[in-house]
């Protein structure tokens, strides 16, 4: 059985710190932020959503814990947030330690996650998950979300063919 624990704050500082840090990672390999701007970029986005850290109001940073271990297998934050007049969940961040993937605490913590914001209010819950994450996606599918919108890219790295469509 598991349960969604409030971080402390020392836990906080060391989680938005490592968070932070795979944000810049993850929008530099997709290639929505510039690699020499990333952390920082990560750092202001957080302070924007968290200005008031831990207690910000509406916004649920948590420790998922396995109470039958007495053990934290991974961490969430999710928040009801107000939008025309609706209000919507939205999952921010989901994190389950590598040694305890695969094992249906990922899937429990948004079950816990959904009740919690259907008890608020919330009528819909929205996430985003990088393309290139096979398991999150299968993950939320297997939840019940759809997709909404669809971004995709192209690399264009083979000089060749940029450079005949040039000169044609």
């Amino acid at each position: 059985m598991i349960e969604l624990v409030k971080m402390t704050e020392d836990a906080f500082h060391a989680w938005q710190t490592l968070e932070a840090e795979n944000c810049a990672v993850e929008q530099v390999r997709v290639g929505t932020w510039p690699k020499e701007d990333a952390v920082a970029k990560a750092h202001e986005t957080f302070d924007q959503y968290l200005p008031h850290g831990i207690d910000t109001s509406e916004h649920r940073v948590m420790m998922i814990v396995d109470s039958d271990r007495s053990e934290a297998v991974g961490t969430i934050w999710y928040a009801a947030l107000g939008e025309a007049g609706a209000w919507r969940g939205g999952l921010l961040s989901l994190r389950v330690y590598p040694e305890h993937l695969r094992k249906g605490y990922a899937s429990a913590a948004c079950r816990l996650m959904e009740a919690d914001l259907a008890a608020q209010g919330a009528s819909v819950i929205r996430l985003h998950v990088f393309g290139c994450n096979a398991a999150a996606r299968a993950l939320y599918e297997h939840l019940g979300y759809e997709e909404t919108d669809v971004v995709m890219r192209k690399r264009l790295h083979d000089t060749t063919a940029a450079d005949t469509l040039r000169k044609a």
